[in-house]
């Protein structure tokens, strides 16, 4: 037995997919900037700060990266809004997805400072640099570009995570696929084809 598709519903409903995929568009393009910004601060808090500020960065950043982000979301919008700050369910959404990237992207962030040898620290103060100077030009930007494959990567896997927002009333492709698919009973389920080899009888 072979897969059939239809695509009639699909192409009935092509401007709530349209809307949904502006809508995921515009969570990835509004997050990615604030997380990033908020992972360089944090980066540099954790090397830089004074006590207790780097331990509360390291406990944050822990934190988040060994919890599931649908918890951290159903934490945010839900949370908030039991102990009395209701939230909209979009800034529930970007707040939730922001606060993810920052932990993942300040570890990553924190391994490029880590490449940096202390001797180009002492070439730039040999150089008069002031302070801003020094970590602009000599920490930052050698940093970024050591670790930018695994921040592009970071992000891709956050445009991922903007499906999980559809657990909440937050118009993005997910949620739009979901509500196609409960209207027309219309999805990619296993045929029997391929259930004969995905058999656990079958080696």
């Amino acid at each position: 037995m072979k897969a059939e598709f239809h695509f009639q519903s699909i192409f009935a409903s092509w401007q709530l997919y349209a809307e949904g995929a502006l809508g995921t568009l515009g969570l990835v393009v509004c997050v990615i900037p604030l997380g990033f910004a908020l992972a360089v601060a944090l980066a540099l808090a954790r090397k830089i700060a004074p006590q207790p500020i780097p331990k509360l960065v390291t406990l944050y950043v822990e934190f988040l990266r060994n919890t599931p982000f649908i918890v951290q979301l159903f934490y945010v919008y839900f949370g908030l809004g039991s102990m009395g700050f209701p939230i909209p369910p979009l800034m529930g959404a970007l707040l939730a997805l922001m606060l993810n990237l920052s932990a993942y992207s300040t570890e990553i962030i924190r391994a490029g400072i880590d490449a940096i040898h202390p001797s180009q620290l002492e070439a730039g103060l040999s150089l008069a640099m002031t302070r801003a100077q020094l970590y602009r030009h000599v920490v930052i930007m050698p940093a970024l570009a050591r670790v930018w494959p695994a921040l592009s990567s970071q992000f891709v896997l956050t445009m991922l995570a903007t499906s999980v927002c559809s657990f909440i009333p937050v118009t993005d492709l997910m949620a739009a696929t979901k509500f196609v698919e409960s209207n027309t009973r219309a999805a990619l389920r296993p045929t029997s084809f391929l259930r004969r080899f995905t058999s656990p009888w079958r080696c």
